[in-house]
């Protein structure tokens, strides 16, 4: 992981060629390309990690404070670039910004090294004893490195479980559809709508002021009522969220945001959540290689959405058109179209069999009940 976390230290070549004053869209998709893979490496081992080390029945309160310090960290954070990038001039801004993000993965690295890997550690242990190999890995001092035979073969061991089949095709269609629109959420905001980068800071910070609440709520509810149960009353949430962006448009942008505020909240709190817990629930002691495996599916499909919604969005963003009083652009088509697409994604996830699963309506009823320390029903012990 501390190998990965390192590929981000590839930001420090467009702080250089900015510098420069050298730019390149090019350049930037290329680092941008390079540092998601090495986020995406470190992730998979940090899954593996973080389900040896954390008891099944505590994932959800602890990985729901985890989340907590990751917003409490990202509106500092937020508040912080913001403000660099309004008050400093350019390249200063831009190299600034960039040096900080690389100072917190540099501080990111040096709080990993003490934490030691108990299933490495059992695994060397066992192999030491019995003498055995590792499945994947070559124990012949010969040939070490891995295998991409055995690779492929216990990647397809893995798609031989149904389950697992089913959270793969629901994680790589779902963000095929998530990137469709995606990109265009920004850009509506700061070209559309003429909004100031520290208007758009404000709402990040009160976005994750709310989710610190919502995390903890989602944790408490997913050891309860199941992992799922949180993953998708979450997608319920954010599909609706593209849909009320048709209506963000002048003169009520500023109302529909603050609903916006609120749901990116609550329903991606539950998301962000319910995926990691509800991947090392069905993924067991595979966990990390599944979610590898759903990760590599999801980036090559959200890609492809991205290229399509690129296509989609250069033919509609010229269109601008009135109803009554409110300010239509064509992109707004787009996010509305974006918003019924989750539906699809939503019917998968709900194929992929719980441990335990309660529906949205009575997850909802339990998020009020648990200020009160109390649950409303048990959930059902079975995902039929």
């Amino acid at each position: 992981m501390i190998i990965f976390n390192a590929g981000r230290f590839v930001w420090f070549i467009p702080m250089l060629s900015a510098l420069l004053g050298f730019s390149s869209p090019v350049l930037f998709i290329v680092i941008f390309a390079i540092s998601q893979l090495a986020n995406a490496l470190a992730g998979n081992v940090w899954v593996g990690l973080s389900r040896d080390l954390i008891p099944e029945h505590e994932r959800g309160k602890f990985l729901g404070k985890r989340n907590i310090a990751v917003s409490i960290t990202s509106m500092i954070a937020m508040y912080i670039y913001t403000a660099i990038l309004d008050i400093l001039s350019k390249p200063v801004s831009i190299v600034l910004t960039m040096a900080l993000g690389m100072l917190a993965t540099i501080i990111s690295i040096f709080a990993t090294i003490p934490i030691k890997d108990i299933a490495t550690s059992e695994q060397a242990q066992s192999n030491k004893s019995n003498k055995k190999s590792v499945p994947g890995f070559h124990t012949n001092p010969k040939t070490h490195g891995i295998s991409l035979r055995n690779i492929y073969k216990h990647n397809k061991t893995l798609l031989g479980d149904t389950n697992i089949r089913r959270f793969f095709i629901a994680m790589a269609v779902w963000n095929f559809i998530l990137q469709l629109t995606s990109p265009f959420f920004a850009y509506h905001q700061i070209t559309n709508l003429a909004m100031s980068m520290q208007i758009i800071g404000i709402t990040t910070i009160l976005t994750s002021l709310l989710s610190i609440l919502f995390f903890k709520i989602w944790g408490s509810l997913g050891d309860r009522l199941g992992h799922k149960s949180v993953l998708v009353a979450g997608i319920n949430i954010v599909s609706i969220i593209p849909i009320i962006w048709f209506f963000m448009g002048k003169p009520i942008w500023p109302f529909i945001m603050g609903i916006d505020v609120l749901l990116t909240a609550l329903g991606w709190s539950a998301v962000n959540l319910g995926i990691l817990t509800f991947g090392m629930e069905i993924g067991g002691k595979e966990s990390s290689a599944s979610f590898a495996l759903a990760n590599a599916g999801a980036g090559i499909t959200g890609l492809a959405g991205a290229i399509v919604g690129g296509i989609l969005g250069q033919w509609l963003k010229p269109i601008n058109i009135t109803v009554f009083t409110l300010s239509v652009n064509g992109l707004q088509f787009l996010f509305f179209a974006g918003g019924l697409l989750r539906f699809i994604g939503l019917a998968l996830f709900k194929r992929v069999q719980a441990k335990n699963y309660a529906e949205p309506g009575v997850m909802f009823g339990n998020i009020l009940s648990i200020f009160a320390k109390r649950f409303a029903i048990r959930p059902a012990e079975l995902d039929e």
